[in-house]
């Protein structure tokens, strides 16, 4: 099965693996592949291979941002998905490999173009394979040929070997007469290295997720290190300061208490911290929030952004039962979260905005 694209690239496929003598159903922009694959299972067709080009887009789509981030998961991240679901809801068994085919979304040599919001592809194909173990899974980035002349015939031939081989390469890339594949390799970190961009004695430091785990442990290096002055920003915020005394004595050790009882001993060693109460995908709340850091501080020096889901049904929930709602959750501080403060940051002179993440988006994880 080909789950065809715009830009031609599933139907050259689809001819290509019928002039080799395979049976092919396309599956066009508008029809639903998991409609499809139910008629197959009810009629007992078994599917070796399902190809998913519906991510492909044209070379020089002018959407960028938050404006594209819906239509890439629809067509992209959310597609995958569905299939998964719809494959394992009916019991289908037989092993099949999944090849997910996509453009602009890995950027490997220095003229790429890679679109970040077509990057969440990668989560379904690392953890479908994990959770339904008869379904293999890869990615094959790919430039979508300008023109279908020598170059594009020799592509979508490579394609369909890919396709049509057993591999175990998970993240692919075809560039030119090239093939790349993802790995990875450890980089130590030697003391002796050259600091790039040196923490401040005193310095400003946004940290979002401020009150949760990590935000506060990177809260509590940053005050006994180095004196640092801290905005913490946290989607629930605490009582008022005035409020704290009698929460303490009336709530036991709960996870405000807690975070209360943190931000006590931090001040205790004479750091000066803002509390503010915003959710970081909010671009009017995080505007608010850094026009009163910077009133009260001066510049911000640094913005960790730690800020994440970590309780709800958008964790440890199977694939069979997630859908965007779910996705759209994790999306919130993650996604984003990140173009807001793309936004915010421009121009100003912080010395790094470092993204934190759960090691999960190289890993995956059930």
């Amino acid at each position: 099965m080909v789950v065809k694209d715009e830009e031609g690239v599933g139907e050259e496929i689809a001819e290509e693996l019928r002039r080799r003598g395979e049976e092919v159903i396309e599956v066009g922009r508008g029809e639903d592949a998991s409609e499809e694959l139910k008629k197959e299972a009810e009629r007992g067709g078994v599917i070796d291979e399902l190809v998913h080009c519906l991510s492909i887009t044209a070379n020089d789509d002018p959407r960028t941002g938050i404006d594209a981030v819906s239509d890439a998961q629809y067509n992209g991240c959310y597609s995958v998905h569905l299939i998964a679901r719809t494959l394992a809801a009916e019991g289908i068994s037989n092993p099949m490999q999944l090849t997910v085919i996509t453009n602009q979304t890995l950027e490997v040599e220095s003229g790429d173009v890679a679109r970040a919001e077509k990057a969440t592809i990668l989560g379904p194909c690392k953890v479908i394979p994990q959770e339904i173990p008869n379904i293999s899974c890869r990615c094959i980035d790919i430039v979508v040929p300008g023109s279908r002349d020598v170059q594009g015939s020799m592509l979508i031939e490579r394609l369909v070997d890919e396709i049509t081989a057993s591999s175990s390469d998970t993240v692919i890339a075809h560039r030119g007469n090239k093939r790349w594949v993802q790995s990875y390799e450890p980089a130590r970190l030697e003391r002796e290295s050259k600091v790039v961009r040196p923490l401040r004695e005193n310095g400003v430091y946004l940290i979002t997720g401020g009150l949760g785990g990590v935000g506060l442990l990177l809260a509590e290096y940053l005050a006994r290190a180095l004196s640092a002055r801290l905005v913490l920003v946290g989607r629930s915020a605490l009582p008022d300061r005035g409020e704290w005394e009698n929460w303490l004595a009336t709530h036991g050790e709960d996870v405000v208490s807690l975070r209360i009882r943190k931000v006590q001993e931090l001040e205790e060693l004479g750091t000066e911290i803002m509390l503010a109460g915003a959710d970081v995908a909010n671009e009017d709340q995080m505007r608010s929030v850094i026009s009163q850091a910077e009133a009260r501080f001066g510049q911000i020096n640094g913005v960790l952004h730690a800020a994440g889901v970590t309780i709800g049904p958008s964790l440890f929930t199977p694939i069979t039962e997630l859908g965007p709602e779910e996705y759209e959750q994790q999306f919130g501080p993650k996604v984003y979260g990140v173009y807001v403060l793309e936004k915010l940051l421009a121009g100003k002179e912080i010395d790094f905005c470092l993204l934190f993440s759960s090691n999960a988006s190289v890993l995956g994880g059930l």
